[in-house]
């Protein structure tokens, strides 16, 4: 074997990884659920570094397991392009998070918001309360 002489080379430097997130901002409260807008990913966590952008429903405030409800998006690389509801910064999206079987009416919860980069660094947002509404009897 041959090998050529060395070339040197620098690659870039990791992204810089946001220290909080946007809460997510209840709209609506329904019985089995809550509708509410999560802001779009944060700068520099699209297409080139994000891996997962998650919004859930916990039956704690400090709680980041046992999802009751939410909706999660991932990011194209190869095309460059979001998949999922939200869009670049300054777009919002507008979600209803419900389910009929571990949602119950008249008990409170909280909304969360996650973030995880391809480095598997990752960050949750502030918990944001709600209460489901009683159905009439």
């Amino acid at each position: 074997r041959i090998w050529s002489s060395a070339v040197e080379f620098t690659t870039d430097p990791l992204a810089s990884f946001p220290s909080s997130l946007a809460t997510p901002t209840v709209v609506e409260t329904l019985s089995n659920g809550v509708r509410v807008r999560m802001a779009s990913y944060p700068t520099g966590m699209d297409c080139a570094f994000g891996d997962m952008y998650l919004i859930g429903v916990f039956t704690s405030p400090t709680a980041t397991t046992g999802s009751l409800a939410g909706s999660s998006w991932g990011w194209n690389d190869s095309a460059c392009e979001s998949w999922g509801y939200w869009g670049p910064s300054g777009e919002y999206s507008l979600q209803t998070l419900a389910n009929t079987q571990l949602i119950d009416p008249g008990t409170t919860y909280w909304v969360r918001v996650y973030l995880q980069d391809d480095y598997d660094r990752e960050i949750w947002s502030s918990a944001v309360e709600f209460t489901t509404l009683t159905v009439a009897g």
